[in-house]
C-alpha cells in the first residue's frame, strides 16, 4: 500500500529480503487476449542492492508477450494455477543495457524464469507473471515464496501506469467514443443476443448464419469496444446502447 511510484516498486522487489527468497532479474506482467490480439505489458526491474546484473530501462516486444501469454497462460491453468519453472527465449526480452547473468554478454538463448499468475474476478481476467533470472536451488524456495507475495505484488502494479501504456491509454480513452458508436447494426443485433446469453452457434441459428461469421463479428465488436471477452463487452456495450 506504501507504493505510490515505479521506484517505490523496484526498491521493494530489490532489497535484499526480496531478493533472498525470490530472486529475479526483472518482472514481466502480461495480460490481455492473445486470441483476439489484444495484450498489454508492464515491467518492472529491480533495484539491487548488489551491483551485479543490475538491469537497465528497456522495453520488451509487444509480439514476445503476446506468445508468452499464449504459450503459458493455458499451461498454468491446466496446472491448478500453480507457480513453476519453464526456460523461455532470453533473447525476446530486448532489454536494453541489461545482462542476465554474464555481463559480458547480451540477453539472449534460453533463461530460467519463475511464472505465476493471479485471476482478477471482477474483470474475468487472467494476468501473467513471468520473473526471469531464478537462481540455481532457489527454484524451490521462489516457488513457495511468489504464492505469498504475487496478491501484494499486483496489487501495487496496480497503482502505478504501465511502462508500455501511457500514452495509449490516453489515446484509447479519447477514441472510445468514435469507436462505439462505429458498431454495426449487424454488430449490435449479435450483441443483443449475446446480452441475452446465447453461445455463438444459438446465435448463428437465430440469423441464420455461420458460427464462424457470429465469432468474426465478435472479434471486430471486441476491437471496437476495447475489451477482452464477452462480459467485458456486455457491460461497455449496455454502457452506451442501453
Amino acid at each position: 500500500m506504501a507504493v505510490q511510484q515505479r521506484t517505490d516498486l523496484s526498491a521493494w522487489l530489490g532489497s535484499k529480503t526480496v531478493q533472498h527468497y525470490l530472486p529475479h532479474e526483472m518482472m514481466l506482467a502480461i495480460w490481455g487476449s492473445p486470441d483476439m490480439n489484444l495484450v498489454h505489458h508492464d515491467m518492472v526491474t529491480p533495484i539491487l542492492q548488489e551491483p551485479r546484473n543490475q538491469i537497465g530501462p528497456g522495453h520488451v516486444d509487444t509480439s514476445y508477450s503476446r506468445n508468452l501469454l499464449g504459450a503459458h497462460l493455458g499451461r498454468w491453468i491446466k496446472g491448478g494455477r500453480k507457480p513453476y519453472i519453464q526456460e523461455i527465449d532470453g533473447a525476446g526480452l530486448m532489454v536494453r543495457n541489461a545482462h542476465f547473468y554474464e555481463p559480458e554478454k547480451p540477453s539472449r538463448g534460453m533463461r530460467p524464469a519463475l511464472i505465476h499468475g493471479i485471476c482478477d474476478k471482477r474483470n474475468n481476467q487472467d494476468y501473467l507473471y513471468v520473473l526471469p533470472g531464478v537462481r540455481p536451488g532457489s527454484e524451490e524456495m521462489a516457488q513457495k515464496t511468489i504464492t505469498l507475495l504475487l496478491p501484494y505484488i499486483d496489487t501495487a502494479l496496480r497503482q502505478i501506469t504501465p511502462l508500455s501504456h501511457q500514452r495509449l491509454s490516453c489515446l484509447v480513452q479519447s477514441h472510445r467514443h468514435h469507436e462505439e458508436r462505429s458498431l454495426s447494426e449487424r454488430e449490435i443485433e449479435i450483441m443483443d443476443w449475446v446480452k441475452m446469453g446465447k453461445t455463438n452457434p444459438e446465435i448463428a441459428d437465430i440469423l441464420e448464419i455461420s458460427s464462424y461469421t457470429v465469432k468474426n463479428h465478435l472479434h471486430h465488436i471486441f476491437k471496437k469496444l476495447s475489451v477482452y471477452n464477452r462480459v467485458q463487452a456486455i457491460s461497455r456495450f449496455e454502457q452506451n446502447h442501453g
